[in-house]
């Protein structure tokens, strides 16, 4: 999937220039919990949140998380990305993240980059300005304490983003970060090798793919993942966290 950029607005807060980019895409429906509608992402990372220029070769790729952490689907994406030595982003639910706090820790422990997908995965572009702030700000605060910093990236729920939601996230410092790349594996039915297909296929280096650990039976993302990296390492390309700090 590849997704045209509209327009990019700079913020500047407490002497930092913030760069959100905001962008559309062609209409789509999705669902990154189960059965909520997805709108297509509206732009994709800031080119400064990905550390191309780091490696020799520029083949890097980002792989991230959204809705965990899940007791069972988390541990099992972390022991396969442990295997393969790869690192990814986790954009978690702060509702969730009490739920399982340990699991959190253990992302963050194994070198992980753990960040802000909103408390309770409401489209925060329906709420009010104190609930949005609530949403954003409650998540950093259960998040910091399991992890010991706050969160610079923020991805709202479906992708959903407008004024409110670009401004309230650059006052407190963060920087809206959507992808590159979505198998869907969020549709029900969606086969680990569909799921794998679609990876293989659309990527190139220095782009992010989104994947799922919880919102619902994310089985067939787990079945996937190996392939997915076993394929992507064959290709040269090394798996880093997003730099969200």
């Amino acid at each position: 999937m590849r997704i045209a950029v509209s327009a990019v607005v700079t913020v500047a807060l407490a002497g930092v220039v913030t760069v959100v980019i905001q962008a559309v895409s062609p209409d789509g429906r999705g669902n990154a919990s189960q059965v909520k509608p997805l709108r297509e992402p509206t732009g994709p990372p800031h080119e400064d949140l990905r550390s191309e220029a780091t490696q020799p070769n520029g083949k890097v790729v980002y792989l991230t998380f959204d809705d965990g952490p899940h007791a069972q689907h988390t541990e099992k994406v972390l022991d396969i990305l442990t295997q393969y030595r790869a690192k990814a982003t986790f954009f978690q639910n702060g509702a969730n993240a009490k739920r399982y706090p340990e699991i959190t820790q253990r992302v963050h422990e194994l070198g992980h980059s753990v960040q802000n997908h909103a408390w309770s995965h409401r489209d925060l572009t329906t709420l009010s300005a104190q609930e949005l702030l609530d949403e954003i700000a409650r998540t950093d605060d259960m998040l910091g304490s399991l992890t010991g910093y706050v969160p610079k990236c923020l991805r709202p729920p479906y992708g959903a983003q407008n004024g409110a939601v670009t401004s309230q996230a650059a006052k407190l410092g963060k920087r809206v970060s959507l992808w590159d790349i979505d198998p869907e594996d969020w549709k029900q039915g969606r086969s680990a090798s569909k799921i794998k297909e679609h990876v293989l296929k659309e990527v190139s280096p220095n782009e992010v793919i989104l994947l799922h650990d919880g919102g619902g039976d994310r089985s067939r993302t787990v079945a996937a993942l190996p392939g997915i990296l076993e394929a992507l390492k064959a290709r040269g390309f090394t798996f880093k966290a997003m730099s969200c700090s």
